[in-house]
Order: C-alpha cells, then structure tokens, then sequence
C-alpha cells in the first residue's frame, strides 16, 4: 500500500500484500490515520498506520471503519464459530453475537454486551471484561443470564457506564462497577443516564413493590407497575418522567431531583 507517496512498511521494510480488499484505504476523522483489509498467504488482516493486525480467514458483521469522531480503528472477524471484535488493536472475548456498542463522543470509552455462549453474557468496557461480581482476572470470570436490552449505556459525556443484569441471586444494576442491592426484576429498557450524567434512573420490583430509583432512592408509591415497551425520559438535568399503571389507569410520573 503506499500512502502519500510512501510504501507501508513493517519494520523498516517494505510490505507487499497479495491483496489490499476493497474499498482500499479508510481514513481516520482528521485525516491522520490509515486502515486497509490486505490479503497474504490465503489469510486477511487489517493494516493501521502500517502496523499489522491479527490473522483470520473472514471478517465478522462489524466492518473496517474509525469509531466516530476518533482515530481508533475498529472491525471484528470470525474464529471459528465465533466472532471477535476489535478496537483499536485491542481483542475482545470471542462470543456468539454483540450488541448495544456505545462509545463516548470523542471516542476513547466504549462499551457493549457480548454473548459468549447461550445465556452465558458479559459487559467489555475499554476492552475490560466485567461479569457479575466485577472484572476477570486472568481470562476467567462468572457470566449474566441475561443483560438489559440496550445496556450497557455510557453517559452523555461518556465518563460513567451503566449496565442491567441477572445472576444467580438475582437482578442488579450496576452503574460504575458498583453493583445495586438484588432485586426481583428490574425493567431492562428503563435504564436511563440524566443529560449531564450526574444521576442515573430505573424501574425495578422487589417482594411485589414497583419502584421507581434514582442515584440508589427508592420511590414507591403503590403503582401497580410501569408499561413495559416505555423508558425513562429525562426533560432535563433535573427533571424526568415515566407511564406507570394504578388500575384502571396509566399515569404519567413526573420527578423533579432537589
């Protein structure tokens, strides 16, 4: 590959591939870094700034690309039966299937959901993998059953991450790696950030009590419950509403935070 002017080159040396995949070079946002799919020997790898990635024979359903609004490349490929994403040159946990990626704005935080296996889940925050009890240590950890559709979230400024899983024990939310007290349900969808990220909100169920917490306060006031399909909105950094149900109505709740 040779980019403005020069030839790519690993240690010193010139690199030439068997094939540099369609559509050739990617540049990063400001224009100061490259990526490319090459091909050699039978096997593919991804290029970045002339650096060579792992080997594998395909890609996965996360194309070559730069994270939004930053140099960090980022793609995944299969191995095996299995797909493993990787950001910025960092290899997360080979699973079944990801999802609810998220970055912070400027692109140096990210977070997702990986299925390792069936009904075996785990949180990869900055290429960190956190089960139930905290992060592994040495390749090893316990996984969630479940994970809470569209956790993990990060904040609007992407300092904080939260995410909604259920262990053995239980349903916990954790928000900064700091686990909740276990509850008997807590609304997957309903695990909202405040526009500033200082507070975080959720709807859960403990000993058949529907409640509504925000920053670890329990609001009960004898609802019946919450629709399931809706979740918190926040109006402002103070401010926040959800549909619950005292039979036969819904309500709309409206919190307003001191």
């Amino acid at each position: 590959a040779r980019i403005d002017g020069a030839e790519g080159k690993e240690e010193g040396k010139e690199k030439e591939y068997d094939k540099i995949e369609a559509p050739g070079i990617r540049f990063s946002y400001d224009g100061q870094h490259t990526a490319y799919l090459a091909e050699l020997g039978g096997e593919k790898l991804v290029v970045v700034d002339s650096v060579e990635g792992p080997r594998f024979k395909r890609l996965g359903k996360t194309g070559l690309g730069f994270v939004p609004g930053s140099a960090r490349a980022m793609y995944s490929f299969r191995r095996g039966e299995k797909e493993v994403l990787v950001i910025d040159g960092h290899e997360g946990p080979a699973c079944q299937s990801t999802r609810s990626l998220s970055f912070a704005p400027d692109g140096s935080r990210y977070a997702y959901a990986a299925e390792l296996e069936k009904d075996k889940w785990v949180v990869v925050v900055d290429g960190v993998i956190h089960g139930p009890g905290g992060p592994w240590k040495d390749g090893k950890g316990r996984t969630y059953q479940k994970l809470g559709k569209r956790t993990p979230n990060l904040s609007t400024d992407g300092q904080r991450v939260a995410w909604v899983g259920v262990q053995e024990e239980g349903w916990k939310v954790v928000v900064d790696f700091v686990e909740s007290p276990t509850y008997d349900i807590v609304q997957r969808s309903a695990l909202e950030f405040s526009p500033d990220g200082r507070h975080v909100s959720y709807c859960a169920q403990r000993q058949g009590k529907k409640m509504i917490i925000v920053d670890r306060i329990e609001i009960d006031n004898g609802w019946d419950g919450f629709r399931p399909q809706d979740s918190i909105v926040w109006q402002d950094a103070r401010r926040f509403s959800i549909r619950a149900s005292k039979n036969p109505r819904y309500l709309l709740v409206e919190v307003t935070l001191p």
